[in-house]
């Protein structure tokens, strides 16, 4: 008998946890970055040429580590808002959406440039990306004129993410005037977030050359992620 309560219990709090918009929504967050990693690797597929299938799917795997550093960093404005403004978000939830798509947005249009530019450099870029994209020499509107039908194809595609934004689970509001859980949850979130911002416990942050430490040299470009 206590066996069953306890099995009832711990299915309900797995049950719980899996309805948090919060998870939900990384979840979702991640897919997209898996997604558009494969892209990247279907287009740049000679890059890989030196790897087989069992290697390949070792490095996408990995990606999702290298990937919890920008799921922190680009898709915080919605977790603020979600945590902090709970109130408002329960009567807005197209807040979230929105916020949720601008930052999805940002990381397709990085890691579509880079798709095409790795084309080029026969690697991904780094923080040299920006400085290219802010080079007056560079013609960024001859790019987006040449590219249009890119511009459209993504348009579309966030309009499918902004329809598919998990926004009515529940949430994990923050009231300091409520009980010692409404602050004790959100503070287990703030610093699941410092973890994945560090890309784990180390003393620095992760950077794109720790890729090296978990998959070979020839699939770092794809373990690594654009923004």
């Amino acid at each position: 008998m206590r066996n069953s309560t306890k099995n009832k219990g711990l299915k309900q709090a797995v049950k719980q946890i899996f309805q948090l918009n919060l998870l939900r929504q990384a979840l979702f967050a991640l897919l997209i970055m898996q997604i558009s990693r494969l892209i990247w690797a279907a287009v740049n597929m000679k890059l890989l040429s030196d790897a087989d299938f069992f290697t390949l799917g070792k490095a996408v795997l990995w990606g999702t580590f290298f990937d919890l550093p920008v799921l922190a960093y680009f898709f915080l404005p919605i977790w603020f808002w979600m945590i902090v403004f709970t109130s408002f978000h329960r009567r807005l939830p197209a807040v979230a959406k929105v916020l949720f798509t601008l930052s999805a947005f940002a990381v397709l249009i990085l890691n579509g440039i880079d798709t095409a530019y790795s084309q080029v450099t026969g690697r991904r870029s780094g923080i040299e990306l920006f400085s290219t994209l802010a080079d007056p020499a560079n013609p960024v509107a001859g790019y987006l004129l040449a590219y249009w039908f890119v511009i459209v194809g993504l348009a579309a595609v966030c309009y499918l993410i902004y329809i598919c934004v998990p926004v009515h689970g529940s949430d994990l509001p923050f009231s300091p005037k409520e009980n010692w859980r409404s602050i004790f949850k959100p503070l287990i979130v703030c610093c699941i977030w410092l973890v994945c911002a560090r890309g784990g416990f180390h003393l620095k942050p992760m950077t794109s050359l720790q890729a090296g430490m978990y998959v070979p040299a020839s699939v770092i470009s794809l373990t690594t992620s654009t923004p």
